[in-house]
């Protein structure tokens, strides 16, 4: 399912982002969810093939300057909120993309999909190039400001799985973000989370990361409290 609304320069960005998926995917089929009138008058510009791409009407926005809950709960007719129904409901669909509202498609994974039992809060992890040719994920990356030790710890946990069964990432360099290296640094958050980090045994945990290593290629996950992680992000692309 593609969110065709709701995010900078919807919905063409969305729809030429469909197309190139399915150009590139034989076995893809993608269901854009929108505005059927201003979907199907900018698709009959493009070709592709029409039976692998759908459309589910919705004719409600979701937009940045919602309240994120209140937004969830009540623009039932918004694409995102349409696309989280279907999500849940059809068993065949196996994911769902969006570049709209990334507190609403927060709420929206906490209101209508549910944690797996367990999880304390779910987290971002967008990946980053590095100077080695590679990349590398951070954990997380603004969907969490306020975080304790347990935090950080599954979000090291779900990091590293991540990559293992997505990119086949054996054992992935996990590093705690931090302003030093030296086990001793940091505030009691850190300190604590470094502890614990390091008596988990299903990680691969290497120690503290500076913020300056982040695309050396040393690591494959960087882990850190929605706060720090979103300041590092944006700081990195710009």
């Amino acid at each position: 399912i593609v969110d065709a609304f709701g995010g900078d320069k919807s919905p063409i960005v969305n729809i030429e982002g469909a197309i190139q998926a399915l150009n590139a995917l034989s076995d893809l089929t993608i269901i854009l969810v929108g505005d059927e009138t201003i979907l199907k008058k900018e698709l009959d510009t493009r070709t592709y093939d029409a039976n692998r791409l759908s459309i589910l009407d919705a004719k409600d926005v979701i937009t940045c300057d919602d309240k994120p809950t209140e937004a969830i709960k009540h623009k039932k007719e918004s694409s995102l909120v349409k696309a989280f129904e279907l999500l849940k409901n059809d068993e065949e669909i196996g994911a769902m993309v969006s570049i709209g509202s990334t507190g609403a498609l927060l709420a929206g994974t906490v209101l209508k999909i549910g944690r797996i039992k367990g999880v304390k809060r779910p987290a971002f992890c967008p990946l980053l190039p590095t100077m080695k040719k590679g990349f590398v994920a951070i954990c997380d990356s603004g969907a969490n400001v306020d975080c304790d030790p347990i935090h950080l710890q599954q979000f090291a946990i779900m990091g590293s799985l991540y990559l293992e069964q997505a990119y086949s990432i054996s054992a992935p360099k996990a590093a705690l973000l931090n302003i030093g290296t030296e086990e001793e640094k940091g505030d009691q958050l850190h300190k604590e989370a470094y502890q614990l980090l390091n008596n988990t045994n299903t990680i691969n945990f290497v120690g503290n990361m500076e913020s300056r290593d982040l695309l050396s290629g040393k690591y494959d996950l960087v882990i850190c409290d929605g706060f720090s992680g979103n300041v590092l992000l944006k700081s990195t692309e710009g």
